[in-house]
């Protein structure tokens, strides 16, 4: 997925403001954290994204990391 698609499948959603504020929040301190964690990590979200369906052959920068991380969060948001 690129940033593009995410962009737009994040916005086909349309979830409701107030879960929009709540995420935007989460994607702060996701992507604080992921900034403070050693460049081996990345490991562990390409076997999750693998995991998740994800084709290894697509996950070639820090940007597909860094997509798959918001997925999650979208996906642990809507299932709270």
């Amino acid at each position: 997925m690129t940033d593009t698609q995410y962009k737009k499948w994040l916005k086909d959603l349309k979830l409701p403001q107030h879960k929009m504020e709540t995420l935007e929040k989460q994607f702060d301190k996701v992507t604080q954290w992921w900034n403070e964690q050693p460049d081996e990590s990345a490991a562990t979200i390409q076997r999750a994204s693998v995991a998740m369906g994800v084709d290894a052959r697509k996950m070639k920068n820090a940007t597909t990391d860094e997509i798959v991380l918001k997925v999650m969060t979208v996906a642990m948001l809507m299932s709270s």
